[in-house]
């Protein structure tokens, strides 16, 4: 995937900035519960963390790494659940079931969700751009290179 020219703080250089700093959470919040994640699953995040900027953002990338969520969402499980934040009848916030384990897979699993969300974004938003580009080039030539309106 190539990137379309942008400028210092355009939207999408904003949303692509955003996933890249999802990825740094990601990184962090995987690196204290890597053994306890399935070995396949292990891989396919290292692969996907490892990624350069550009793959990180593809569409093939990101499916990909989609595929991990349910996975990751059964190793939760596994590991007894992830605590639920409950309120006491004075507002009070205390946490019911779930396991240490659980919570800090839990946060890795919420931090991957994000960065796919954020990324999709990105990835969405050059495919479109690429392809009006590439729309307009096929009008302009079968216009005799006059734009049309």
């Amino acid at each position: 995937m190539t990137f379309l020219p942008t400028t210092s703080g355009s939207p999408i250089t904003e949303l692509a900035a955003d996933a890249f700093a999802s990825r740094r959470r990601l990184q962090s919040a995987a690196q204290d519960v890597r053994e306890w994640l399935p070995l396949s699953a292990r891989f396919d995040l290292d692969h996907f963390l490892s990624l350069p900027p550009d793959r990180l953002l593809s569409a093939v990338e990101l499916a990909s790494a989609a595929d991990l969520i349910p996975r990751l969402r059964d190793t939760v499980a596994q590991a007894g659940g992830a605590p639920v934040v409950e309120h006491t009848e004075e507002g009070e916030l205390f946490t019911v079931g779930g396991t240490e384990a659980g919570r800090q897979l839990q946060i890795v699993l919420d931090h991957l969700a994000e960065l796919l969300r954020q990324a999709w974004l990105v990835s969405d938003r050059l495919a479109a751009e690429a392809a009006i580009e590439t729309l307009q080039g096929t009008l302009a030539t079968r216009n005799g290179g006059q734009p049309s309106g």
